[in-house]
């Protein structure tokens, strides 16, 4: 017999893409500008972000490298950087974190993603509808 917590987790892909997609926008919006500066010396100088800001955009490359992916076997997203931008995860679990901030300011949107979710719509839902049919 096919479960419920299936059907579920069939009918909640999109959704899910829309929580993933939404979390990188704002982890993306949430990185400062930084100030740039050519030193004495010719070479650039960076101005950090502020302990327990969120990273300034040097390069370019941690803004981009910030993705979602969907296991839609298990129904999960996961959003961070990818490992062109390694140095992500130190800034995240060190002083400047920005995808944990962008995740609780999401947390509140999620709910409407999943109204109306259309589980009989699934092919494990209208298997259930078929297998509870007299």
């Amino acid at each position: 017999m096919k479960t419920v917590a299936n059907a579920v987790t069939e009918a909640s892909g999109k959704p899910l893409e829309r929580c993933a997609e939404l979390v990188r926008n704002l982890a993306v919006e949430s990185l400062g500008v930084g100030g740039r500066s050519i030193g004495p010396d010719g070479g650039k100088i960076y101005t950090p972000a502020p302990v327990g800001s969120p990273p300034h955009v040097q390069t370019g490359v941690l803004h981009s490298s910030i993705s979602w992916a969907i296991d839609k076997k298990v129904g999960r997203a996961v959003v961070g950087t990818t490992t062109v931008a390694y140095y992500g995860k130190y800034h995240e679990h060190g002083l400047r974190p920005f995808m944990q901030p962008a995740l609780e300011r999401a947390q509140a949107e999620f709910g409407r993603f999943f109204k109306g979710l259309k589980i009989k719509e699934t092919p494990t839902g209208r298997a259930i509808e078929a297998e509870t049919k007299p």
